[in-house]
């Protein structure tokens, strides 16, 4: 999630802000209901479609989730196993949850000065005033980030317990976030 002040995000799996430069990951759930114990038709081509839930993971907490995946991958011939935990989904009726996680880099240090307004400005030298922008007139400059993402970093199916073991907590910290600490990259 985002933090208040928009310098950054906090991990929706530990409250750890991250800022300045970083790495996250970004996980997007999709939900895939299985019926007579058919996989919805191309559904694996399909994952395009409707995200129902996403939520973001500082580095640490990433590690975490790939070494659950490392445990508990198993090839399946029927059925989807889950890749944090070792269950395993059969049957003639079940839902699952495909999540897609996105690499994302975030660099203030080879970000660009903008107005407020989005006009691209020179910062000023050290002791001089910021020069009024050209489109708008004022003098106020922010540091865009410079952002490179990986949107195949990993893709993992999660059953339903670990889903919503994932999202309580990821809508429990949103809804409580914890007080700002100097944790994570600053």
């Amino acid at each position: 999630m985002q933090l208040p002040d928009k310098s950054g995000i906090a991990c929706d799996c530990c409250g750890a802000p991250q800022r300045h430069d970083f790495v996250y990951f970004s996980l997007d759930f999709q939900q895939v209901d299985v019926q007579d114990s058919r996989f919805p038709p191309g559904w694996l081509d399909n994952l395009d479609g409707q995200v129902i839930f996403s939520l973001d993971a500082c580095t640490a907490c990433m590690a975490i989730i790939e070494n659950a995946v490392k445990v508990n991958f198993k090839p399946m011939r029927d059925g989807i196993g889950c890749e944090l935990c070792p269950t395993i989904l059969t049957g003639k009726v079940f839902t699952f949850y495909c999540c897609r996680v996105t690499r994302v880099a975030v660099s203030l240090t080879h970000g660009r000065y903008r107005c407020v307004c989005g006009q691209p400005a020179t910062p000023p030298v050290a002791g001089e005033q910021v020069a009024a922008c050209p489109r708008c007139g004022r003098q106020k400059l922010v540091k865009s980030a410079e952002v490179s993402t990986d949107d195949k970093y990993l893709q993992i199916m999660v059953c339903p317990v670990d889903y919503g073991k994932l999202t309580d907590n990821a809508l429990r910290l949103r809804a409580n976030p914890p007080i700002p600490t100097s944790r994570g990259s600053s």
